[in-house]
């Protein structure tokens, strides 16, 4: 850092600028009297007479002042010179893990063990009923030793306190969950979002989502999933990359539902490896290999070749039998047009058959439902899907949600208006499904369909439900340009 001159604010001494953000300054400085070292966060003049930004700018010193965790940077003073709000914490000399993570060549290991190092600083955080709501990789500081240190609580929230991000969006839309995107109520599960986004760049070494621009990225976060990390880097565990997608999920219904599930599933994965990790590392000497203590001699006049009698011929018969039943199944499965000269009917015939049992069957599994749905989709027969979807739904009313949110997707796909209205009614009714998500899917649909009338009346819902959020901003700017 070049040298910068020193000057006096209130009892401390400024020795230089460690960083800058959209709502404040952070310096380098000296407690005078103390004589610490300190960071010194300091509120931008521009934003001294903001109320709103005040009381987050102070919200954030209360919730930092509450903890008290190894992992978490610590709060020393709050006070206001002259016109500048500020506040000193503790500094941390080192880098950011948004640096560690440029630096890569982290063993799956390494990562489970820092990655849970960052989960128990936020379990500390939920169990003081703080929720942090920023968390990214550049508000996740290290110490020259490795120690981790989370900073920066300022959009935060502290259960029981007016909630400073309902009305204003603020935070990084990288990391954000989609429920802050849309406006929607927010618990402890956007935090383990976030945590899922930082868990991905410390695998993969990129972030999940990219985009032009914030409303780009921030569309293509509300409607797919993002990439497997193993698939960018196939050298950490597919467990591993299993927690990072269900940390990420569009629904936080569908997420680890509290921290403690998320440090149970790094502990399990943590001892996997380490298990793994003591196979490779035994000698040829120390694994265990079983040695009979005595070998059994036939005695000479025994021949030892068996002869082969009526068992051996009963193995062979059935190998026969079961080649040949291979061939009949494959044959029923693959083919349309063989004819089999004993039966006298055609294999799509019985194919048939077997498929009008499967359906008028009482009991239908999970696998077999999802590979026989697969199959007519590829067959075009859509009809047939929402019929067969619809007797499963019935008698399996627990796949419900999720089968609906499919049918309604495969309705999109199929450009079945009818049915795309008919799943997103049913959807509506789910608690924890976010409505302004399903209208931004119809006004999407509709738009690519060409059908201008139907997209304006959803992009204008979304609107009048969501005005103040990222996805009713990018709903009226939509509206206006197809208005046009």
């Amino acid at each position: 850092m070049p040298e910068e001159k020193k000057y006096k604010f209130d009892r401390y001494e400024i020795q230089g600028k460690l960083g800058r953000g959209g709502m404040a300054i952070v310096y380098l400085a000296r407690h005078t009297v103390l004589n610490r070292i300190v960071a010194l966060k300091v509120l931008l003049p521009e934003f001294a007479n903001d109320e709103r930004i005040v009381k987050m700018f102070y919200n954030e010193a209360e919730a930092m002042a509450k903890l008290n965790h190894k992992y978490i940077v610590k709060i020393y003073d709050i006070s206001k010179y002259k016109n500048n709000h500020y506040f000193a914490m503790e500094y941390v000399d080192g880098n950011t893990l948004k640096d560690t993570i440029r630096r890569g060549n982290l063993s799956g290991k390494e990562i489970v063990i820092l990655f849970k190092e960052i989960c128990e600083a936020i379990k500390y955080i939920h169990d003081q009923g703080i929720l942090h709501l920023d968390i990214k990789a550049n508000n996740i500081l290290q110490t020259k030793e490795g120690q981790i240190k989370i900073a920066d609580f300022g959009i935060g929230k502290i259960e029981g306190k007016e909630e400073l991000t309902k009305r204003m969006l603020v935070g990084t839309v990288e990391y954000m969950a989609p429920e802050q995107l849309r406006g929607d109520p927010i618990d402890k599960r956007a935090d383990l979002y976030s945590l899922g986004i930082v868990l991905y760049e410390l695998i993969t070494g990129e972030l999940p989502y990219t985009g032009e621009n914030k409303r780009e990225l921030m569309k293509i976060k509300l409607r797919q999933a993002p990439e497997h990390p193993q698939k960018i880097n196939p050298f950490i565990p597919y467990r591993l990359g299993e927690i990072v997608m269900k940390l990420i999920t569009l629904y936080p219904e569908d997420r680890f539902q509290s921290i403690n599930e998320v440090i149970e599933e790094l502990d399990k994965e943590e001892k996997i490896i380490s298990e793994e990790e003591q196979s490779f590392k035994l000698s040829p000497s120390e694994k265990k290999v079983h040695v009979p203590e005595k070998q059994y001699q036939q005695p000479k006049y025994v021949k030892s070749k068996k002869d082969p009698g009526f068992g051996e011929f009963l193995k062979k018969l059935l190998k026969v039998i079961l080649i040949l039943l291979f061939l009949f199944i494959a044959g029923v499965l693959l083919s349309d047009l063989i004819e089999i000269p004993v039966i006298g009917k055609p294999l799509s015939e019985i194919k048939t058959q077997l498929k009008s049992v499967f359906e008028k069957t009482d009991v239908i599994t999970e696998s077999n439902f999802s590979s026989y749905v697969s199959e007519l989709k590829r067959d075009g027969k859509k009809d047939d899907v929402f019929m067969i979807s619809e007797k499963f739904i019935k008698k399996n009313p627990g796949y419900q949600l999720e089968l609906y949110k499919d049918l309604f997707t495969y309705a999109k796909e199929v450009e079945d208006d009818a049915k795309v209205i008919e799943y997103y009614e049913k959807l509506r009714k789910f608690q924890g499904v976010s409505e302004v998500d399903l209208l931004l899917d119809l006004g999407n649909y509709y738009e690519k369909r060409g059908n201008k009338k139907e997209a304006l009346k959803y992009y204008k819902r979304i609107y009048e439900l969501s005005p103040d959020s990222e996805v009713g901003k990018f709903a009226i700017e939509r509206y206006k340009k197809l208005s046009k």
